[in-house]
């Protein structure tokens, strides 16, 4: 089992980089389909490089949010059934990915005592949960009978 987990690991890891030169490339359509595949075969292999992001800078420094992002407008453009399942997909990590930066972010500030940054932090936190629950609804409602 851990050879297959290795292997898997690797294949996850090399879609994830494809989707990268993918999206540096363009391809944007390309991209979506690798990240998803490689977050499908094991989220775990996602290289730092494109999860990063800078507390100081906050959750706009991360690249995986610049592709994110660039793919949100590309859907809008096209409006591709498939393309939107993808990024749905990709949102969602963005937005888990999002509330873990932001729960770092209020852990300091409560260990620092200020607790007005703390309590912001914990209302962002909550904006990003129910803007999670907001695009599943607004997914499914749209796929859902598909």
């Amino acid at each position: 089992d851990e050879r297959r987990y290795g292997e898997r690991f690797a294949k996850a890891r090399e879609l994830f980089r494809l989707g990268l030169q993918l999206f540096f490339e363009r391809h944007l359509r390309g991209c979506a389909a690798a990240l998803v595949e490689g977050l499908l075969l094991e989220d775990k292999a996602l290289p730092q490089s494109l999860a990063l992001a800078h507390l100081a800078d906050g959750p706009e420094s991360c690249v995986f949010g610049s592709i994110v992002e660039a793919l949100r407008e590309e859907v809008a453009a096209t409006e591709a059934a498939e393309v939107e399942l993808e990024r749905a997909l990709l949102e969602v990590q963005w937005l888990d990915m999002q509330m873990l930066f932001t729960r770092e972010l209020c852990e300091r500030a409560q260990a620092q005592a200020i607790y007005s940054a703390a309590e912001t932090h914990q209302q962002r936190w909550f904006d990003l949960l129910l803007s999670m629950d907001d695009l599943a609804r607004k997914t499914t409602a749209r796929h859902g009978a598909a």
